[in-house]
């Protein structure tokens, strides 16, 4: 090693250090930066004194780790339809209504909740689920964090 010239170790050097900063930068990427997609609403939980934050704008959000954990909501509405063998008996455009996201945390827990198609089981996401028992309860109950678009009952159309 000792026939390698100064310029030799310090570009060796140089490469080592770059490589180390690419990994502690990726790590603390993987582990604090999060994306809230324009289509989201995020809220971060503080670990330390228990309490949650609604983050209003979208974008790349950093939280430190083992403090803050910061979830996602989707608000794409998302249509929310009552079956039974394999007829459609009651649909509703529904969507989640971020002025009631404190109110849905406290009373389902924090996560992040998307929206997805319906499976092969036809069941849709967990955020789907929990929309429809609220949409379609009896008594027209009004809750802050669900907003009902279109209702095909409402407008006429029996299926």
């Amino acid at each position: 090693m000792s026939a390698w010239k100064f310029w030799q170790r310090a570009l060796v050097g140089l490469v080592a250090i770059l490589v180390f900063a690419a990994v502690v930068a990726a790590i603390g990427w993987a582990t604090c930066i999060t994306l809230i997609d324009s289509t989201e609403v995020g809220y971060s939980f503080n670990k330390w004194d228990g309490k949650v934050q609604v983050i209003d704008r979208p974008g790349y959000v950093f939280a430190w780790p083992f403090v803050n954990e910061v979830h996602t909501i989707d608000l794409q509405p998302m249509q929310l339809c009552l079956n039974a063998n394999q007829r459609v008996l009651n649909c509703k455009l529904v969507q989640f209504d971020k002025k009631g996201l404190l109110t849905f945390v406290q009373w389902h827990g924090r996560k992040d909740y998307e929206v997805r198609a319906p499976g092969h089981d036809g069941k849709g996401s967990e955020l789907m689920e929990i929309l429809k028992a609220y949409a379609f309860e009896p008594g027209g109950t009004v809750y802050p964090f669900l907003t009902i678009l279109n209702d095909t009952h409402a407008a006429g159309v029996v299926r």
